[in-house]
C-alpha cells in the first residue's frame, strides 16, 4: 500500500456490503461501474451475497479500488454507507518530524500511541473454502454408499440378499393373537395354511386355505424377523423340504427354526416390494401348484418367480 493511499478496514466493509446489497444488486453495481466491471468475470449472482462480497473485497484490495468500491456504494445506498462510515478508514498514528539541524533541541516527549488497528481477517480464499465442501459432500457420500452396500447387497452369494438380523422370537407354542400377519395370495384372496386343525408339528405342509381371520387360534399367522418367516402359533418357520430345497417343485413345510445356520438354510426369505416371496438360499419364489393355482389346499412350492406373469400365483399381501 503506497503513503498515498489511506489504510481501509476490511471487516467493516464486507459489513456494510452485506447490510447494503442482496446478491444480484451487488452484482449490478459492480456491472454497471466502469472501475468495478472486472468483477462481473469472477462471480455471478448465483454465488451467494457472502463469496460475492469476498470477490469485490479481493478484487479491490489487489486493484486498489476502495475508494471507487466505497463511492459506489455511498451513491446507490447512501443510508447504509452512512451508517459505517466511521469505521471504514482506519486512522494511522502521525509520524514524528525530523527536527531541523538548526533548531535547539527539544524536551523529551512521550511516543504518541498509535490507534488500535482493528483486526482485518483476510476473507478466505473462495477455491479454499469450495476445496473443503466438497471433501464434505464426498465423505458423505461414501458413508452412505457403504451404509446401502452394508443393507442391501448380497453378501452370501448369488440370490441372496444382505444379511439382515437373526434375532427371532423363541421357539414353542404361543397364542397368534398376539402378533403376526396373516399372508393373503394376490390372485385367490386365500391365506398361507398349514395343513391341519391346527398345523403345528414338523413336516406340516403348507397350502392354500380360506383365510381364517376370525379365529384367535390360527395357524395362518406369521412373523417375519431377520429373514425367517415363523408361524406365530406354532412358532416353527417356513422352510423348504430338502437338505437344503433348491429346485422347482420342492414343497414347502413346517420345521424348527434354523436360526444358528442363517447362511446355509433355505428358510430364510425377502419380501420383494412387488408382493414375491423370494428364498435367499435359491433365489426362487413361493408358488401354488396349479396353472394358476388358486383352489383350497393347494400344496405350496418353490419355483422360478414369474416376474413377468401378470396373472401369476406367486404375489402375496400382508394383513394384521
Amino acid at each position: 500500500m503506497s503513503d498515498s493511499e489511506p489504510p481501509y478496514n476490511i471487516a467493516a466493509i464486507h459489513r456494510l456490503l452485506l447490510e447494503a446489497f442482496i446478491a444480484k444488486d451487488l452484482y449490478r453495481l459492480c456491472r454497471d461501474h466502469p472501475d468495478l466491471g472486472p468483477i462481473v468475470t469472477r462471480t455471478s449472482p448465483e454465488q451467494g451475497l457472502d463469496d460475492m462480497a469476498n470477490e469485490v473485497i479481493e478484487y479491490c484490495r489487489t486493484h486498489l479500488a476502495f475508494e471507487d468500491l466505497l463511492a459506489a456504494v455511498a451513491e446507490e445506498n447512501p443510508r447504509q454507507y452512512a451508517r459505517f462510515e466511521p469505521e471504514l478508514r482506519l486512522v494511522l498514528p502521525q509520524r514524528k518530524a525530523s527536527p531541523a539541524p538548526t533548531a535547539p533541541p527539544v524536551q523529551p516527549q512521550a511516543a504518541p500511541v498509535p490507534a488500535t488497528k482493528a483486526l482485518q481477517a483476510s476473507p478466505r480464499p473462495l477455491v479454499v473454502r469450495r476445496f473443503w465442501l466438497l471433501i464434505g459432500v464426498v465423505g458423505a457420500l461414501v458413508v452412505a454408499l457403504m451404509c446401502f452396500l452394508i443393507v442391501i447387497l448380497p453378501k452370501d452369494g448369488p440370490g441372496q440378499a444382505a444379511a439382515v438380523s437373526t434375532t427371532a422370537p423363541p421357539l414353542g407354542v404361543r397364542t397368534a393373537t398376539a402378533e403376526g400377519f396373516f399372508i393373503i395370495n394376490m390372485l385367490s384372496d386365500k391365506c398361507i395354511d398349514a395343513k391341519g386343525k391346527p398345523g403345528t408339528a414338523n413336516g406340516t405342509p403348507l397350502q392354500l386355505a380360506g383365510c381364517e381371520f376370525d379365529d384367535p387360534n390360527t395357524d395362518q399367522k406369521w412373523e417375519f424377523s431377520g429373514g425367517f418367516l415363523q408361524n406365530a402359533l406354532s412358532g416353527k418357520c417356513l422352510e423348504v423340504k430338502g437338505t437344503p430345497g433348491v429346485k422347482n417343485q420342492d414343497p414347502l413345510q413346517l420345521w424348527d427354526c434354523q436360526f444358528s445356520d442363517p447362511n446355509t438354510t433355505d428358510q430364510r426369505w425377502e419380501i420383494t416390494s412387488g408382493g414375491f416371496i423370494r428364498n435367499l438360499l435359491s433365489g426362487k419364489c413361493i408358488d401354488v401348484w396349479g396353472k394358476p393355482g388358486i383352489k383350497d389346499e393347494a400344496p405350496l412350492q418353490l419355483w422360478d418367480c414369474e416376474l413377468s406373469d401378470p396373472s401369476t400365483d406367486q404375489k402375496w399381501r400382508t394383513m394384521p
